[in-house]
């Protein structure tokens, strides 16, 4: 297996996170008169993300339900080590940028 799948899974992932934290973010909004979540704080949910415990076992019952599925565990398994080790290493800094970080 190449790099690719792993790499098109990274971009569709985040293109996913970001309209879902989008949408849900503008519907929480919507109905809240105060502590609206302003898109500084959005840029953070959508960059922290999750860390894929719930992906991780949803990927584990796929790899023996589906032809496919050991192939699904292991870009989930990849993506949370990604997402652990890379994003949770800048995640201070952006906190810090985005001045969601408590002073």
């Amino acid at each position: 297996m190449g790099a690719m799948p792993f790499f098109t899974t990274v971009i569709n992932l985040n293109i996913a996170r970001f309209l879902n934290i989008m949408v849900v973010s503008f519907l929480c909004n919507i109905f809240r008169k105060e502590s609206k979540f302003n898109y500084r704080f959005q840029t953070v949910m959508w960059f922290s993300g999750l860390r894929g415990a719930m992906a991780y076992a949803l990927a584990m019952k796929a790899s023996i339900d589906f032809k496919h599925g050991p192939v699904m565990l292991l870009l989930t398994l990849l993506y949370s080590l990604f997402t652990i080790l890379i994003i949770g290493s800048v995640l201070n800094p952006i906190l810090t940028k985005c001045e969601v970080k408590k002073k």
